[in-house]
């Protein structure tokens, strides 16, 4: 059994620009294991964002013009031949505008939107939604327009609908820069219980403008500047 559930090994990605190619993460490497809660921190262009969205494989896969050199292992599996949805299992990304996830007219379709397309049968895709609904606490709130709600309830209609892959890992790009107090206080509260309670490793990346918040939860903070891990 490993012990490690994602180890990451990339050399550089690129991206080519009419300006030229444009090194926006180079040289990092580091290892993330089983449960633990990370916190990657930097300013805006550091590349925090690119090095997360390099580990289900967005970045070569689902982003033009970008190429990845090296190698990352997420569960014992490089990403090099499989394709993002083949990943959608092991780790699930949340992006940092929840509006850009919400597809469906109602809470409970959006989490059932990914299972859906799994080809799961009636009974697993409902016991999908009733798992994300009580993870992330939406009970009551099922028919609603996920649209209609608040900017903490729909970044957790955002995780919910992630988390109805049932993935060990969950990379989340800047979750709560969005929010206010309240909607912050929300998203943390149902990442840590995600992290302690379920066994989730979480993976967020965080301006510096938040890093305060995540202090209580972070088993480490690593930070970066121009692509590297300093």
């Amino acid at each position: 059994m490993l012990s490690e559930v994602l180890s990451v090994n990339i050399d550089k990605i690129l991206y080519r620009r009419r300006a030229g190619d444009v090194e926006a993460v180079k040289d990092v490497h580091f290892t993330v294991n089983k449960g633990e809660y990370v916190v990657i921190t930097g300013a805006v262009g550091s590349g925090k964002s690119s090095l997360l969205y390099s580990l289900n494989g967005t970045i070569p896969k689902l982003i033009a013009n970008s190429v990845l050199e090296g190698d990352i292992n997420v569960m014992g599996r490089s990403l090099r031949d499989l394709e993002v949805a083949d990943v959608s299992h092991d780790i699930g990304l949340v992006l940092e505008d929840p509006d850009t996830q919400l597809t469906q007219m109602t809470v409970e379709d959006d989490l059932a939107f990914g299972p859906s397309n799994m080809g799961l049968p009636p009974e697993k895709l409902r016991e999908r939604v009733d798992f994300a609904v009580k993870t992330v606490r939406l009970a009551g709130l099922e028919k609603r327009n996920p649209r209609s709600l608040s900017g903490g309830q729909k970044q957790a209609v955002a995780i919910g609908g992630v988390l109805s892959f049932m993935p060990d890992i969950l990379a989340l790009d800047e979750p709560i820069s969005m929010l206010d107090p309240i909607g912050k206080t929300q998203v943390l509260s149902r990442l840590r219980e995600l992290n302690r309670q379920h066994g989730v490793t979480v993976i967020v990346t965080d301006s510096g403008m938040e890093v305060e918040s995540f202090a209580d939860y972070a088993d480490r903070v690593m930070v970066m500047s121009q692509g590297t891990i300093l």
